[in-house]
């Protein structure tokens, strides 16, 4: 996996000094590690890192029927990604969390395949 640098990381809005609204909000996350850019950059690198290995798990466990591990799964991912500022893949987590709680099957499969998506997108 390559290493990420500051070049690495999406553009800010000009206007606004943020970049809320796309797949990662790098400026809120990086306030709260106070500037740190480093520390950011290894939190996103092991964030994408981890990411494909729990989504897989999480597959699994949605087409078995097993709601417990799916919903915790859905948990992690959803704090996992709050951490780097994957605002929209943590809100869909949330969503397939709740759809893992109440068993069901077609929300949760659909919360999967928006999930994995956003994923991708976050990755770039």
């Amino acid at each position: 996996m390559k290493e990420l640098t500051h070049q690495d990381m999406p553009p800010m809005d000009a206007k606004s000094g943020n970049n809320e609204g796309k797949a990662l909000a790098v400026q809120s996350v990086l306030e709260r590690l106070g500037g740190d850019e480093e520390l950011l950059c290894e939190v996103i690198d092991l964030f994408i890192e981890e990411v494909p290995d729990i989504l897989t798990t999480l597959e699994a466990a949605i087409e078995n029927g097993d709601w417990e591990s799916a919903a915790k799964l859905a948990h992690t991912l959803k704090g996992s990604s709050s951490n780097v500022g994957a605002e929209r893949f943590a809100s869909v987590a949330l969503e397939l969390e709740n759809h893992s709680k109440e068993e069901n099957s077609s929300g949760a499969i659909k919360a999967y395949q928006t999930l994995r998506d956003e994923f991708a997108a976050v990755k770039q």
